[in-house]
């Protein structure tokens, strides 16, 4: 049997982020003069996905990467408040005592990354790859794949959102999609993961 690997999203994954994006929401639609509702922001999040806001919203295409590198700045300033999900670090302590390598990979800038892991004692990843293109999470994770020589039938890509089980899909590998991120149990249904789990222990029993 292969090496069992995990990698994480880090947002609505590894953290309780949603405040956090609502807040930053706000900010941005107001330096960038976006008429832009947090509850319907909210709603099309958890239904839909990030494509679907930019859409509703009709954000140009040729924006998002300045959005994406405002968005950055303003998480670090939240990152010492920010916390773990609950319960997701001692199941990462009981997965490694398993023997389970875990990674994360992640859209947030790789400096926002380390300040969270070191304010919250959860340095304990064996891989990082941060700073991924907010639609290219399947290209990073064919290149972690094949960097590290990982088992793509033992590799598992945990996410928050229906994106993240796509780009799993993409990647060749297998989804785990969790519900107490940004996305309803639902819409993460609809992508049919490989699995789907409502609290950190479960990711325990997952072979």
């Amino acid at each position: 049997m292969g090496q069992k690997t995990f990698l994480f999203d880090l947002d609505g994954t590894l953290t309780e982020s949603m405040p956090v994006v609502l807040k930053i929401i706000d900010i941005i639609s107001k330096e960038y003069k976006f008429k832009i509702d947090k509850g319907a922001v909210l709603d099309i999040l958890r239904n839909k996905g990030i494509k679907k806001v930019f859409e509703k919203f009709k954000i140009p295409f040729y924006k998002i990467p300045g959005l994406v590198r405002k968005y950055r700045i303003e998480y670090k300033k939240e990152i010492p408040f920010l916390k773990p999900a609950e319960g997701i670090k001692a199941a990462i302590i009981k997965l490694k005592d398993a023997g389970v390598k875990i990674g994360i990979i992640t859209t947030n800038g790789k400096d926002n990354l380390v300040d969270f892991l070191k304010f919250n004692q959860l340095d304990l990843f064996d891989y990082i790859y941060a700073d991924v293109g907010i639609f290219g999470k399947s290209k990073a994770l064919k290149k972690i794949i094949k960097f590290y020589r990982l088992d793509p039938s033992h590799t598992f890509y945990i996410g928050d959102e229906t994106r993240d089980i796509e780009s799993a899909k993409k990647a060749g590998i297998k989804s785990i999609a969790v519900t107490w991120g940004v996305q309803t149990r639902v819409s993460l249904q609809e992508e049919n993961p490989d699995y789907i789990v409502d609290n950190s222990d479960e990711l325990l029993s997952i072979n």
